[in-house]
């Protein structure tokens, strides 16, 4: 969302008329310091380094453990009956992944999710970094061909590593493990939020972006960002507030999860928009929320992508620190984070939700002794846009 800062990258001056075409090593270059410094902020960067050297560490201790019990053709049984290449397996986390990277990145985040006992937010940073390490090249759902040994997308995306993911959210609330509950998040501090962000991106300014898009003219990125930011911490807030659910589970709302303009039934008939979660954690229902959500969406379609939503695409998706948006990828655990963080100490809400919102799992808006995070069901105001 912009939360960090970047240096913006100068062109080199050049006089006045035609310019060159610069050289193919020039243009690689300067592709290489643009990917490096603008796709993610340089705290992100760092702490994504921090975790693929962990991850390098990690994975040379598992070989040397392997290499102990290695037959004589370099190979070695695990303990699950597979056979594994010795040799291939120590390039698990290279920058081209083979068949061992998924199942190597599942056993890092067991280390250090369930071994070493670390938060759901470190594991999500790791998982992150190994998402990010493929790049372009490897983006999408993972695929392993055995009978070619080819790896297709992102070992990070494979279905082992996305279940693991899940095992650590769910073990991160369960009984007996390491569970920080927040004080319900009352309807007095929704309404203090919701003033907070009107106040900071007022109707005037939304009616502004559009009446630009709608003319064909360049838009200020100055008001772009804001306005993103803003729309999108008040949808999360408001439809998390108001359909009862967990963090992690409101950045799984995919497009087709969301039914606009529906009619309550009489004699009141009150208009709502229709959100659904099924087969989610803890309950298996559908719930009812308005207006923020529906301004987010319609700005994120409109002015960010400039074309409807897919069916499978996320609506609250993951952004860049260019605020390039990838409405195939989720928005990430420490996004969201960040996000909240952000909003409650700037909002000023009491020091205890912050802290509090951070170290629980997801529980920013949780019922001491609940199991859903949001304490609303109470819809928010209504959006305008």
């Amino acid at each position: 969302m912009g939360w960090g800062t970047m240096k913006k990258i100068s062109a080199t001056a050049v006089k006045k008329g035609k310019s060159t075409t610069a050289s193919a090593s020039a243009l690689m270059a300067q592709r290489e310091e643009a990917w490096r410094t603008l796709l993610k902020v340089k705290g992100t960067r760092s702490q994504y380094d921090g975790h693929l050297v962990q991850g390098h560490r990690f994975l040379a201790d598992v070989v040397e453990q392997k290499k102990t019990a290695q037959t004589v053709d370099g190979t070695h049984t695990q303990a699950d009956g597979k056979l594994v290449d010795i040799d291939a397996y120590s390039h698990a986390f290279d920058d081209i992944p083979n068949q061992y990277s998924a199942s190597a990145l599942e056993l890092f985040l067991v280390q250090k999710g369930l071994m070493e006992g670390h938060s759901l937010s470190t594991t999500w940073g790791v998982f992150s970094a190994f998402n990010d390490l493929q790049g372009e090249t490897y983006r999408g759902p993972y695929h392993f061909n055995p009978a070619t040994g080819i790896v297709s997308r992102n070992p990070a995306q494979s279905v082992v590593v996305q279940d693991m993911m899940e095992v650590l959210k769910n073990n991160e609330g369960a009984e007996g493990g390491c569970r920080n509950h927040a004080s319900a998040m009352t309807i007095e501090d929704m309404w203090k939020i919701m003033a907070w962000s009107y106040k900071q991106c007022p109707d005037e300014l939304i009616s502004l972006i559009y009446s630009q898009v709608q003319s064909r003219l360049p838009l200020d990125m100055d008001e772009v960002i804001p306005a993103q930011k803003y729309l999108v911490i008040c949808a999360f807030a408001t439809t998390g507030f108001t359909i009862w659910t967990w963090n992690f589970e409101l950045t799984k709302i995919r497009r087709k999860d969301v039914v606009w303009n529906c009619q309550g039934l009489p004699p009141y008939n009150i208009p709502y928009d229709l959100v659904s979660l099924l087969n989610h954690k803890g309950w298996q229902q559908k719930g009812k929320t308005d207006g923020a959500l529906e301004a987010w969406v319609k700005f994120f379609e409109e002015v960010l992508l400039c074309q409807p939503l897919e069916p499978d695409e996320f609506i609250f998706a993951c952004v860049g620190a260019n605020s390039v948006v990838y409405p195939s990828d989720e928005l990430s655990y420490d996004s969201v984070m960040k996000m909240l963080t952000w909003m409650c100490k700037d909002v000023g809400l009491t020091a205890s939700k912050v802290v509090q919102g951070i170290d629980s799992c997801s529980h920013l808006w949780g019922n001491t002794g609940h199991s859903l995070p949001f304490g609303g069901g109470v819809h928010g105001p209504k959006a305008k846009a």
